[in-house]
């Protein structure tokens, strides 16, 4: 008589693309590449819902910063990675294809979750004889350098003009930092064949709102301003107040697309030095690559179950997603109560019985 199979459990994933995966196996029909990124999609939704319940149960555990930034103008570019400072490392050339003496001018960027990018870093300047091909290094080490949290690969591009003006991107998706570049034995592809080198840093795409921001004075002293919004009374009396060039003044400011800290009165390019204490939420995942978020608490289960659900509804299955939904809820509430057990202020420690 034959025994019923064991059912392993299921692996906790870390990664969106094998979380995407795990989808994938259990509704157990074909899906083409194309929807994979409709389920990319769906679990973004889950985190998102997560995420919501999350900073109702706690929203200190979401603070991240300080941020250190010069306001030199009413409005300044908030980023989560910086730009980089420094030019790509360029290999020697290799044989191989059938191409003309040149020059290329190379630069990265860095790449995060959610697709948003770094500005491109200084042009490096790459001759290359005939028959020869190039090749970039990656711009970090993992086992030596701390990548930024949320970056999960580069982009190098690469042109013709020493302006950078034509350079184009010449992969389709972030290459991990333990990969180099190397070049097509076709050539590179410039712009506007190819994508264009980012013009602004878009990584502030995870900043939620600004909490507080600390202004240093001129006496070395801090003054903490709470946040107001615009057309509050804060606000308003603001518009009143004559700019001075001194730090000490009160500060209105506001989070402007997620991307721009608005200062008044207008600083009139007296440098404000200032921390700015952000409240951030997930970026949305947008690569195979790209790492779940909530490493304090775990959630991967109620993301699975959401996940499933939503696609279940996107197939007109809808029994079955409900009933996935329902599980994703049950999950949601065990998160909760894990986060609420996690902020209890009493008997959190255990100490061991000792004869």
């Amino acid at each position: 008589m034959s025994s019923a199979p064991v059912i392993s459990p299921i692996p906790p994933t870390d990664t969106v693309g094998a979380l995407a995966q795990r989808v994938k196996d259990r509704i157990n029909e074909p899906i083409g590449a194309g929807k994979m990124q409709g389920i990319y999609d769906d679990i973004g939704d889950a985190i998102e819902s997560i995420w919501e319940s999350a900073m109702l149960a706690t929203l200190s555990k979401f603070i991240k910063g300080p941020v250190n930034q010069l306001v030199t103008s009413r409005t300044t570019n908030i980023v989560s990675v910086p730009d980089p400072t420094t030019a790509p490392t360029t290999g020697l050339p290799t044989p191989g294809g059938a191409l003309p003496i040149r020059t290329y001018y190379v630069s990265y960027c860095l790449v995060t979750d959610s697709g948003s990018t770094t500005r491109v870093s200084p042009l490096a300047t790459y001759p290359i004889n005939a028959n020869l091909l190039g090749s970039v290094a990656p711009p970090l080490n993992p086992s030596t350098q701390d990548v930024p949290e949320g970056v999960v690969g580069w982009y190098v591009f690469v042109g013709y003009n020493p302006d950078g003006s034509d350079q184009g991107q010449q992969s389709l998706v972030p290459m991990p930092f333990n990969q180099v570049w190397f070049e097509s034995p076709a050539g590179i592809t410039q712009a506007p064949n190819a994508p264009s080198a980012p013009s602004a840093n878009t990584t502030g795409d995870n900043i939620f709102s600004i909490n507080r921001i600390d202004v240093q004075n001129v006496d070395m002293t801090w003054t903490q301003w709470l946040q107001t919004n615009i057309g509050s009374t804060a606000w308003t009396q603001m518009q009143h107040r004559i700019a001075t060039q001194t730090t000490w003044q009160n500060f209105a400011y506001d989070l402007i697309d997620n991307r721009q800290l608005e200062v008044r009165p207008d600083p009139q390019g007296y440098p404000l030095n200032a921390n700015y204490f952000y409240v951030y939420k997930p970026r949305r995942p947008r690569f195979a690559s790209s790492r779940l978020p909530f490493t304090s608490f775990a959630c991967q289960e109620f993301l699975f179950n959401r996940a499933l659900s939503r696609y279940l509804w996107g197939i007109y299955e809808f029994e079955a997603g409900d009933r996935w939904n329902k599980a994703s809820e049950e999950e949601r509430q065990r998160i909760m109560l894990q986060i609420g057990a996690g902020n209890w202020n009493r008997d959190t420690t255990v100490r061991p019985y000792m004869r």
